[in-house]
């Protein structure tokens, strides 16, 4: 794959192809995962049948413009091979989602954790970064413990715990932690402009999935 993309000159028409088929793709995915995926164990999830939950505009076309953009700076890459490439196709694909399955419901299923995490096996192996996992899950951890205890209102969540784990597993220590420095920019970044503007208060929650898996996404491409 890396040898025809680059020998035929088309890294910009296979970004754009790919693009367009794995953003659809995800709408197609997030439509018709188990309502089940997108609420607490024990809940029912949200009300409305498969294949009402998005519309391709604008969650298609979002994901298929930041999603081309993401393969055409992949694709340029000398130092990935057939098989990396593959795996970074389907945990963008991921990222999106759970971004997506946050934004909208509050929710990072577990599902697609697992499946980031077999990834991260996968690319990683036999390496694997358990030291910058017990970074990430414990330093999360650590911070939705105190926070709960001291405001009363936990900064992150369980689920936010989970995926920091995995991606310290994929990413390691140095990567991790300057991944999960911007997540925490952007998310403030956007809270203290939604705050300025009234729109959320001290007391309001928001999801910090989104930001997690832009912020994956960038680190996957570029670093």
């Amino acid at each position: 794959m890396v040898k025809y993309v680059k020998n035929k000159r088309g890294v910009f028409m296979w970004a754009i192809v790919l693009g367009a088929l794995t953003g659809s793709g995800a709408v197609f995915l997030f439509n018709r995962v188990p309502k089940s995926w997108l609420a607490d164990y024990g809940e029912k999830g949200p009300e409305g049948g498969a294949g009402k939950r998005a519309a391709w505009f604008p969650m298609g076309a979002a994901g298929s413009v930041f999603l081309t953009l993401s393969f055409f700076f992949l694709f340029q890459r000398d130092d990935r091979s057939d098989f990396h490439l593959a795996a970074s196709i389907l945990l963008l694909l991921l990222f999106w989602l759970m971004a997506a399955a946050d934004w909208k419901y509050g929710i990072l299923p577990d599902q697609f954790t697992v499946l980031c995490f077999s990834q991260a096996l996968l690319l990683n192996y036999p390496h694997f970064n358990w030291s910058g996992a017990a970074l990430l899950g414990g330093t999360s951890f650590l911070l939705g413990f105190f926070s709960e205890r001291i405001t009363g209102n936990s900064w992150i969540g369980f689920g936010d715990i989970k995926l920091l784990f995995v991606l310290g597993f994929l990413f390691g220590i140095k990567q991790g932690m300057g991944m999960f420095c911007l997540a925490a920019i952007l998310s403030g970044t956007v809270m203290g402009i939604l705050l300025a503007a009234g729109k959320l208060t001290l007391k309001s929650s928001a999801p910090f999935g989104p930001y997690l898996a832009f912020a994956a996404s960038v680190t996957l491409v570029f670093f």
